[in-house]
């Protein structure tokens, strides 16, 4: 079933794109170029809920920061007191709806 993912390109000269698409494990790896990884307590974006997924090895494949990316990350995280790792986000990065939901 085709939902409509919302991509982050690292590049910033890139636009954010809707594109419509499934969640298949192979469409989230060909859109973050690689294994994928949930990215941790970011489950809200413009007041929906969703999942957050990232490049699994972005940071060792040398995967340019995603700042916008990283900003919303940021965000998610306020309030959530101190954090055990360091909140950056490389290379591109896909918003979807939440998993759970989609089998509803």
């Amino acid at each position: 079933m085709a939902l409509t993912l919302i991509i982050i390109p690292a590049d910033t000269a890139k636009p954010i794109e809707l594109r419509e698409a499934d969640t298949e494990l192979a469409t989230l790896q060909a859109i973050v170029g690689g294994y994928i990884e949930l990215v941790p307590d970011w489950h809200e974006h413009e007041g929906r809920s969703c999942d957050v997924f990232c490049n699994e090895r972005g940071r060792p494949e040398g995967l340019p920061v995603n700042a916008r990316a990283t900003d919303g990350w940021l965000k998610a995280l306020e309030g959530k007191g101190p954090l055990r790792y360091a909140p950056v986000l490389y290379g591109d990065v896909v918003i979807t709806p939440p998993t759970d939901e989609e089998d509803a």
